[in-house]
């Protein structure tokens, strides 16, 4: 993919994005690769311009805990770059690849050039923090059927995008558990199936099995 082909630079003028261009390495991740460790330096902004990317956690026990998977087009840890903090979670290569490095104050510079630019980065971000807060909701929720309701009332879209395996791990349970609960969710007029799609009817129904 060329970086003209990335949403986020597509208004970007000929010039800008030959600068951009002269300032980003490209870099091929196998699938298993770590891309970064949790604590790791976030100087760097990474692009996932083809691929898929776990992020995860260990708890006390050292148990995984999958926080997330990242398509392309993605920007990767960008929160902990922008706030000069040291990343957070793991990143690993859940298929081969493509990611793109810039240096921070190279796209900041880029940034000033680029108001609209600058709205997309705070919309990526808001949506990180709407995937943080829904990670909360799903770690302190005490069952498997508060968890998918709380994931689906929060990111219903990720149902859409990955499959019911990689969705299970993030609700830590089973794919088995989690298609019996959608199986009830969809009995009880709360959501209804079409194909791989899950829509809400009923955010009240949902919003119950919180209490």
């Amino acid at each position: 993919m060329n970086v003209k082909d990335f949403y986020m630079f597509r208004d970007l003028s000929g010039d800008l994005v030959k600068v951009l261009e002269s300032k980003i390495m490209k870099h091929k991740y196998e699938k298993g690769s770590i891309i970064f460790y949790s604590g790791d330096s976030s100087q760097n902004l990474r692009i996932l311009a083809k691929g898929m990317v776990k992020l995860y956690k260990h708890n006390s026990n050292g148990e995984e805990l999958v926080l997330h998977y990242f398509k392309n087009q993605s920007l990767l840890g960008e929160m902990a770059t922008f706030e000069d903090i040291p990343y957070p979670a793991n990143a690993i290569a859940e298929t081969s690849c493509d990611i793109w490095t810039i240096k921070k104050e190279d796209f900041i510079a880029l940034l000033e050039a680029t108001p609209k630019l600058a709205l997309q980065i705070i919309t990526s971000m808001g949506m990180k923090i709407k995937m943080l807060e829904s990670s909360i909701d799903l770690n302190i929720s005490k069952n498997s059927m508060q968890r998918v309701a709380s994931l689906m009332l929060n990111t219903i879209e990720i149902f859409d995008e990955l499959s019911r395996i990689k969705i299970s791990a993030i609700l830590n349970m089973t794919p088995e558990t989690l298609s019996r609960r959608i199986q009830l969710l969809r009995q009880e007029g709360a959501i209804e199936v079409v194909g791989k799609k899950i829509i809400i009817q009923d955010r009240t129904l949902l919003k119950k099995y919180l209490e």
